[in-house]
């Protein structure tokens, strides 16, 4: 199967794999595509990927956005974008640099432009992958096409449609300014991709909200809106050159299925014609000849009929066999996501979209991509997830020969999907704390074996840390006397020759990781502030390792309930502090007091007799100010921030806590951390208060009538 690959993506086949795809009935072609993939990813290398270059590049701009709105530095999110292209295409000597265009290579890491530009000194600086000066403003001008006397015209290629997702939630949940959401596409930079992307925006931006499993003609509605954006994001005198016979075929028809009448082909072959002869001046214009050879169509207006597609569908299959071109027909953005369009119209399941992909071919892999972000909010994220699962997470493969290939797969997988829900739940240090595609940490490779002793413990990912790996030989750590080189060594010491003691194994690694945290206050400080679905294992269905080491966390950090009076940091701990005139006796008085805008409310607040009637008179949705959920945790801080300022005796004990993690046990999903969810932004917000407060100067004494009360559970 690999010699049938034209690139280095799952998805990109050759003449010859189409074909014999086409062949298949529909239903044998999920298990095709299926063992592609699997043969396709077999390659004994931790860096092999069941994913394409349009997926690295989705995660690439959730990390750099991630990076742009939790920084302090003032940097722009472009230089965070550059960042992470720079760390695909030169980390782990440019392995993970899979499967891209000639484009991408050619301001990454492979074109004469850049060769001669390299002499002004590194691309990056330091270890943080950011661009050097010179290279920022080189790279811009080569996005924006000014190197065109040297062959580099800004690219119409459909590489600026192939990730737009993040940018259609900047769009309508982070409500982001239009300059940032089109830095989305930045690096294709041609009027052709920006009206592309627009039309592309337009229809996710109203595909994306609707509740589609309500909709009892889902295709005819898609229709409606594809055909909206398309003709009312009007080209104007834009120069589409071929690219405009495809976009005008795709209005017929889509005008035609919101009509309800049939789409009048043409059966002769008069637009592939034009096509190719559009195609063979404009490639006889680009090398400067006085005549080129015009296509021959024949073989391409002769086809057999295929399975799933209508008229158009064969006429798009006959354009994307072009091959005689510079850049083939489906590279095109605008040609890409008429084709994608097309796809999710004439699909059934999110399945068959993928199915229609690969019957029309050319640029397949990014095609789907595409196609899947049109796709994806129609079918739901069941579906979504489910065929995400199988296809890319490769769940329900059992091959023993190649376990450690699907355990990666899987941990990739998980990786991705956690990053894409946190981002949309604008969460952007969380997703910060989640490795990204690029990150070989947490991933096994494939000389490394298990024993008997780590059998049930796979270090696969947790999170950004390789501490949380029994086997990991980082620094050395005293127990019974003894240095260790890693929990897993002190472990198999102590564990008896023969007759595994699978209970006596955890409670040794227990103790070797908890005396490897404690001897380093950096390692114990990361290790507290991991999150809970950072430590589960999605490879282990028993999640061995990961409860181990949530009971591990829960036993290392300071614990106490948001709502008891009394621990010192609850929100109803009585410790009167004043702000601004106005005393507060609790944390949730400030909280809640802050909520509204109107002056009556807050004086009621402040005024109540006890935490819980403030809570209770807080619970109002009435004159609440419209950004409180963006707010509520610099207020949580502030209220801290002041309240331990106010009580020198209680900002020494919370102080010396230090590096130890704070967990805020409750039943409120934001501020608390429960049995099984929580984000815990209470306890996070703490730590970032203590650390703020430990560079003042401390009084040891208590306050006057200070009673101090801290109780653990």
């Amino acid at each position: 199967i690999n010699a049938e690959y034209m690139g280095g993506a799952p998805f990109e086949f050759s003449v010859q794999a189409l074909n014999q795809f086409r062949e298949l009935a529909q239903d044998q072609r999920q298990a095709w595509i299926l063992d592609s993939i699997v043969g396709r990813f077999r390659q004994e290398s931790q860096f092999s990927r069941t994913f394409t270059d349009d997926t690295v590049c989705t995660d690439l701009k959730l990390t750099a956005y991630a990076r742009f709105k939790s920084s302090t530095r003032g940097r722009a999110f472009e230089d965070y974008f550059i960042s992470g292209l720079l760390q695909w295409a030169h980390s782990h000597g440019g392995q993970l640099f899979q499967g891209t265009g000639g484009w991408t290579r050619s301001f990454l890491n492979a074109s004469p432009v850049l060769d001669e530009q390299k002499l002004n000194g590194p691309m990056w600086q330091g270890n943080n992958w950011l661009p050097a000066d010179w290279y920022r403003e080189w790279i811009r001008g080569h996005w924006a096409g000014e190197h065109a006397n040297q062959g580099y015209l800004a690219s119409y290629g459909n590489g600026g449609l192939m990730s737009l997702a993040p940018a259609v939630v900047l769009r309508c949940v982070e409500k982001a300014p239009e300059e940032l959401i089109s830095a989305m596409w930045i690096t294709h930079q041609h009027p052709e991709v920006d009206f592309s992307a627009q039309c592309m925006l337009t229809i996710l931006s109203e595909i994306v909200p609707r509740d589609w499993s309500q909709e009892e003609t889902p295709t005819q509605l898609l229709c409606t809106i594809a055909n909206q954006a398309l003709t009312q994001t009007s080209p104007g005198a834009l120069d589409l050159g071929d690219t405009s016979l495809c976009f005008s075929l795709m209005c017929s028809y889509l005008h035609s299925l919101t009509a309800g009448v049939p789409y009048d082909c043409d059966p002769a072959g008069i637009w592939l014609q034009q096509l190719c002869i559009a195609a063979a001046e404009r490639e006889a214009k680009a090398k400067q000849a006085q005549t080129s050879n015009v296509l021959d169509v024949q073989e391409l207006v002769t086809q057999t009929p295929i399975q799933g597609l209508d008229s158009f569908g064969m006429i798009l299959k006959g354009a994307a066999g072009m091959h005689d071109k510079t850049i083939r027909f489906t590279q095109h953005a605008l040609n890409t996501l008429c084709i994608a369009i097309y796809c999710v119209i004439r699909s059934h399941s999110l399945a068959e979209v993928m199915e229609l992909v690969i019957c029309i071919g050319g640029d397949t892999d990014t095609i789907g991509a595409v196609a899947g972000q049109l796709a994806g909010p129609i079918f739901g994220l069941a579906a979504t997830t489910s065929l995400f699962n199988k296809m890319v997470g490769l769940q329900g493969i059992s091959d023993a020969a190649n376990k450690v290939m699907l355990d990666n797969a899987a941990t990739l997988a998980s990786r991705f999907q956690f990053r894409c829900e946190l981002f949309v739940q604008q969460s952007f240090e969380a997703v910060l704390d989640v490795p990204t595609l690029l990150e070989t940490a947490g991933l096994m490779d494939v000389s490394w074996t298990h024993n008997r002793y780590t059998v049930s413990f796979t270090p696969v990912d947790w999170g950004l840390y390789r501490m949380l790996s029994p086997t990991w030989e980082g620094p050395t750590f005293m127990l019974q006397g003894q240095l260790w080189k890693s929990p897993h060594a002190y472990a198999s010491h102590q564990c008896p020759e023969k007759g595994l003691d699978h209970a006596m194994y955890r409670n040794l690694l227990s103790e070797g990781l908890q005396a490897r945290f404690e001897s380093r206050p950096d390692l114990l400080e990361a290790f507290s502030k991991t999150q809970q679905k950072q430590l589960i294992d999605r490879t282990d269905p028993y999640n061995h390792l990961g409860n181990l080491l949530m009971q591990l966390r829960w036993r290392l950090c300071i614990r106490f309930d948001h709502l008891d009076p009394r621990h010192y940091l609850s929100f109803t701990h009585i410790a009167p502090f004043d702000v601004d005139g106005f005393a507060y006796p609790t944390i949730a008085h400030f909280i809640e007091s802050r909520k509204f805008s109107d002056p009556a409310q807050q004086a009621a607040i402040r005024g109540a007799t006890s935490a819980q009637a403030a809570l209770r008179l807080g619970a109002t949705r009435k004159n609440r100010w419209p950004d409180w959920d963006k707010t509520k945790l610099g207020v949580l801080r502030q209220a801290y921030g002041h309240k331990f300022r106010q009580h020198p005796a209680l900002l020494h004990e919370f102080v010396s806590t230090s590096p130890r993690g704070v967990l805020c046990i409750g039943q409120d999903p934001f501020w608390c951390i429960g049995k099984h969810t929580g984000f815990n932004s209470a306890g996070y917000a703490l730590y970032e208060v203590r650390k703020t407060l430990a560079v003042i100067p401390q009084d040891r004494g208590p306050a006057q009538n200070e009673t101090l009360i801290t109780r653990s559970f």
